[in-house]
């Protein structure tokens, strides 16, 4: 019985914590000429978080979190549904396409001491290159 309320309360805890979204992901050209990931997310439901950390996990085709900061992952302070943000990855040289980016949420709540992790995978649709060359053929 101890058990089963038990899991009770942790079922109600994970449904109230928050969701994320992924609106928009799009392989781009960064600034250097290297290959990024751009990604739209949006907390949709859960209450009010006090802070949300971001980090993207490595592979083959994934580098790194690109963080204006700093090396380690993206924090966001208050967030609420409702609230978008952009997040963009660096891809390796040798990427694959179809790429898949997974990020993980470490979520703490505003108003209390719970936490949660939540994983999202974004898979962004094909290159599209940002710069032009200058040159015309005909």
């Amino acid at each position: 019985m101890a058990l089963q309320l038990a899991h009770q309360v942790e079922d109600r805890d994970d449904a109230a914590g928050p969701r994320f979204e992924v609106l928009s992901a799009a392989i781009r050209d960064d600034l250097d000429h290297r290959r990024v990931v751009a990604i739209t997310v949006a907390q949709t439901l859960g209450g009010e978080l006090a802070s949300v950390s971001v980090s993207a996990r490595q592979s083959d085709s994934v580098a790194v979190l690109r963080n204006p900061d700093s090396s380690g992952p993206v924090m966001w302070g208050v967030t609420a549904p409702g609230s978008t943000y952009e997040i963009r990855v660096l891809l390796t040289h040798n990427y694959v396409t179809p790429v898949n980016v997974v990020l993980d949420f470490d979520c703490t709540e505003a108003s209390g001491e719970r936490t949660w992790r939540r994983t999202l995978t974004a898979t962004p649709k094909a290159f599209k290159s940002s710069w032009n060359t200058g040159f015309t053929f005909r």
